[in-house]
């Protein structure tokens, strides 16, 4: 699996329908879904925010994130976690070929996310290993690619310019070397560390506490 053994996303065009699947890393597992949402971070979205996106979202019925993040306000890395627990709560969906947020209910009433999805211990570890974040060398990096869209109303190809604005990041945690790369939108989207977690179970499982360390550490630094 392509992405360090993270989900990937096939959309699948078929004469009169299109549908979208999902597939996860493999030797997924039991915390998969748990180490997945630690991708965009130590910290949950306030319940405000995510009362705030719900409602906007349900008048908009599917908008992008950027779109959301100007109707509300918020930072587009505040938009999407928040996004993200209404997602896990199954009140909404990301449609990976439009790049839009829909609303979705899927039960009554919403799931209890924290219920079902326990802290991971590696917050805790990672929170307690902040402090000793050092050699930390930080990077932003721009790149504009060209890219071929089919519109979803037309059926046309279109081209679109699609810029990726991303952190380089790497330092030292607790003895390990951890490297990472952040999205505009404060997501992990690519990590690796020296530690023996990473060495066993690479992303599919989500970032180590090392890696997590040195997110919450540059924090400040990449809204800078």
């Amino acid at each position: 699996m392509k992405g360090r053994a993270l989900p990937s996303f096939y959309a699948v065009h078929l004469p009169g329908m299109r549908f979208v699947v999902g597939l996860t890393g493999l030797g997924a597992g039991k915390g998969f879904d748990a180490g997945f949402d630690l991708l965009s971070g130590l910290r949950s979205a306030p319940a405000e925010q995510q009362q705030q996106l719900l409602a906007l979202l349900a008048a908009r019925w599917h908008a992008s994130n950027a779109e959301l993040a100007e109707a509300s306000g918020l930072s587009a890395a505040q938009t999407n976690q928040a996004l993200t627990a209404l997602a896990r709560a199954g009140r909404a969906m990301f449609d990976v070929e439009a790049r839009q947020w829909r609303h979705r209910e899927l039960f009554a009433p919403p799931l209890d996310a924290a219920a079902l999805f326990p802290p991971d211990p590696r917050r805790e570890a990672a929170l307690a290993l902040v402090t000793q974040v050092q050699e930390v060398q930080a990077e932003p990096e721009e790149q504009r690619l060209m890219r071929r869209y089919r519109d979803l109303q037309t059926g046309q190809t279109v081209e679109r310019e699609r810029v990726h604005r991303q952190w380089r990041i790497s330092g030292r945690v607790g003895g390990e070397q951890p490297k990472l790369v952040v999205s505009d939108e404060e997501r992990i989207i690519f990590g690796q560390c020296s530690c023996a977690h990473f060495k066993a179970h690479l992303l599919n499982q989500g970032p180590c506490e090392h890696m997590l360390a040195l997110f919450e550490h540059t924090a400040a630094l990449r809204q800078a």
